[in-house]
């Protein structure tokens, strides 16, 4: 679906939200793209759209919200929500090329990937880790999360049932 998207849309939202976009799940994306081609969006347009439950796409929203990529337009239940055409990148967007010293020393790309990953987006998770790498298996993850803590760059936090990784 992201490929059937035309350049000049997904030019215009790297460009507007910088490397932050290309770190966004496929389905972000094609909200964000949506609401680039049609001016706006909603949770019933995009139902019909990405074949996820309302409540799904509710949380989609409501996360694209809060790190000010969408401006929602409350209404109740017709919320509509277009994109924030004022979005500021973060000075951490500019700096993810410039590496550290610790960082120079990684065994292969799942670890720089998991790091810039969790510059851009604050943390990670086990499971996200296996969406953004070539690594298939939870333990594989793991070993790789752990290899980044003892490197003393990441640290293991629990929020609520699970645990997330973020910079130390």
């Amino acid at each position: 679906m992201i490929s059937l998207m035309p350049a000049e849309c997904t030019e215009y939202l790297q460009k507007l939200f910088g490397v932050k976009y290309n770190h966004l799940d496929k389905e972000s994306q094609i909200i964000l793209g949506t609401a680039y081609l049609e001016n706006s969006v909603s949770n019933v347009r995009m139902q019909s759209i990405l074949e996820l439950h309302s409540t799904d796409i509710g949380h989609i929203l409501s996360d694209l919200v809060e790190q000010k990529l969408l401006i929602a337009d409350k209404k109740g239940r017709w919320t509509s929500y277009r994109l924030n055409a004022d979005y500021k990148i973060g000075s951490e967007q500019y700096d993810i090329s410039d590496i550290i010293e610790a960082e120079r020393e990684f065994r292969n790309e799942s670890d720089k990937a998991i790091l810039e990953y969790i510059k851009v987006n604050g943390f990670i998770t086990v499971h996200q880790v296996l969406d953004i790498t070539r690594i298939t298996t939870t333990q594989g993850a793991n070993v790789a999360l752990g290899r980044l803590m003892n490197m003393g760059l990441i640290i293991k936090v629990r929020r609520g049932r699970q645990f997330i990784y973020q910079l130390k």
